[in-house]
């Protein structure tokens, strides 16, 4: 029953997303919004094992202006009970979908900038999907992805973008007690471009889940480099 449940919820948030690009597609005149560089916008954590138990999620994040829900204690610690379909409790028997955080990142210089691709405002939705199902993203992850990421791209005429992943999960990384037998965590980086450029398609490794499954996803705009 707790996994028809997740099912029927991925199905219609899939379903209400598709509503919501036709609308976003009928009314694209919205003002622009201008990046905060070095922020690191909305990394999400789900938490899927495959028995409900107890687990201890430990932020590395080096920066500042750090934000998070619920809120991690002293010692950068989220304690939540995890259920098989994603749902997290906390110890006051408040109820999460993920764990949630953002902050500006201190060191961005392994980001790469080589590869990639370079994406039409049109394609974002298209774009996105194909390379999230690559990237192991469910119906759900994927969506929720898409309907914080989507509009905000659609706001530039083109956008070179590229997946972080290894590189990442090092430079902010996570400690995960138990620890999880597969870990996806990836950050989207982009930057607006008003014209299309010519770069070096970014190779990008299939994910495939496996027992107790950690993903996370996040985005922020390319750093600018200052000599």
């Amino acid at each position: 029953l707790r996994y028809w449940r997740f099912d029927g919820f991925a199905l219609m948030v899939e379903q209400e997303y598709m509503q919501y690009v036709k609308i976003n597609a009928e009314y694209p005149d919205k003002p622009v919004e201008q990046p905060i560089q070095n922020m690191v916008f909305k990394p999400v954590i789900y938490l899927y094992p495959e028995k409900e138990q107890p687990v201890n999620v430990n932020l590395g994040f080096i920066g500042t202006d750090l934000y998070t829900w619920p809120k991690i204690d002293a010692k950068n610690n989220w304690n939540v009970s995890a259920q098989r379909d994603g749902m997290l409790k906390d110890a006051a028997d408040e109820e999460y979908p993920y764990l949630f955080w953002e902050g500006k990142m201190d060191d961005y210089t392994w980001i790469g900038r080589n590869e990639g691709f370079c994406v039409p405002a049109q394609n974002t939705e298209t774009f996105l999907l194909e390379k999230l199902k690559l990237l192991g993203l469910n119906a759900r992850e994927r969506t929720d992805f898409i309907t914080y990421w989507a509009p905000k791209l659609r706001q530039n005429s083109y956008n070179m973008i590229r997946f972080e992943t290894t590189a990442y999960t090092k430079a902010s990384p996570l400690t995960i007690t138990p620890k999880p037998e597969s870990t996806q965590r990836i950050l989207m980086v982009y930057k607006a471009l008003e014209e299309p450029v010519v770069v070096k398609e970014q190779v990008l490794i299939p994910f495939a889940r496996k027992g107790f499954t950690v993903i996370e996803w996040g985005g922020m705009a390319m750093p600018e480099i200052v000599n």
